[in-house]
């Protein structure tokens, strides 16, 4: 069974290393574009200390994160992986979780980001990091993000 691959890379950017405001309380909510262009939409981040370690690394410098989101991989009707480069430190503080919420965003061992852009019930050890708005906008924007011409990849933007 032969199986189609793409690479989708997040671009993760931030001025500076201090931390706004953000509507959770004490850590920055993130934007994300998914493709070039298009509508920010708001990671809330959680007050966790994984969470944390991200807006941190993020308030340092720009993130490439690809993610391999190969087309009939279990559940890849429900989430993305984002890998995290494994010059990062995340800690994690992972439970068993059974049941997710579209536009949960969790963070999985080793160094990886896992998008639900639709509920669903997939049994994993992850920490929650944060969660988007999951209106038919967003899912949409997850749905749609365009393979880009050339490349074979999809891109979203993220920045503080």
């Amino acid at each position: 069974m032969k199986k189609i691959f793409f690479i989708l890379i997040v671009f993760i950017t931030a001025a500076g290393v201090s931390f706004a405001q953000s509507s959770s309380g004490s850590l920055p909510d993130l934007e994300v574009i998914f493709g070039y262009e298009g509508k920010a939409y708001s990671l809330v981040l959680e007050d966790n200390e994984t969470a944390v370690a991200i807006a941190r690394h993020v308030g340092r410098t720009s993130w490439n994160l690809p993610i391999v989101g190969f087309k009939g991989f279990e559940n890849s009707d429900v989430m993305h992986y984002y890998d995290i480069p494994s010059r990062y430190t995340i800690p994690s503080n992972s439970k068993t979780v059974k049941s997710e919420k579209a536009g949960e965003v969790y963070y999985s061992k080793p160094n990886r980001l896992v998008l639900f852009f639709h509920d669903a019930q997939v049994s994993g050890e992850y920490t929650k990091v944060g969660e988007f708005s999951a209106t038919d906008d967003f899912i949409r924007a997850v749905e749609e993000n365009p393979v880009l011409d050339g490349w074979n990849v999809m891109i979203i933007n993220v920045e503080r």
